[in-house]
């Protein structure tokens, strides 16, 4: 009877540590106040420390190299609103940073389309 409770306390301890490595494992996501929150000067290897793997790295004619990390921001499963946050490194160092937002503009927003429930009546002949 002991050995029953012990081996299940066991089980659902592995269960519940395997659950917790599974949240852990998905990407760092940047926000707005993180972005701002990175000091000039700060080195890529500290930059990729803080704020894990950028999403792309752009190497630039002139030398510098833009680091790109993206927030998406959703609802259900639309994008509302996509901010890119992108470091400018030279000499592997920031030296500047810039945010492109993108969102839906207000006249691509299609109210018709957003009511689900909405059916078409059917025309009657009389």
């Amino acid at each position: 009877m002991v050995s029953k409770v012990i081996f299940r306390a066991i089980h659902y301890t592995f269960i519940f540590l395997g659950c917790i490595w599974c949240m852990s494992c998905g990407h760092r996501v940047m926000t707005m106040q993180e972005f701002y929150d990175v000091p000039n000067q700060t080195s890529s290897k500290e930059l990729k420390n803080l704020m894990g793997s950028p999403y792309e790295v752009r190497k630039k004619e002139d030398g510098t190299q833009e680091y790109e990390y993206i927030e998406r921001i959703k609802v259900g499963s639309r994008t509302l609103e996509e901010r890119r946050y992108i470091f400018i490194l030279k000499n592997d160092r920031v030296v500047s940073r810039k945010v492109i937002q993108d969102g839906p503009t207000p006249f691509e927003t299609n109210s018709y389309k957003l009511q689900t429930s909405f059916e078409k009546p059917e025309k009657r002949e009389d």
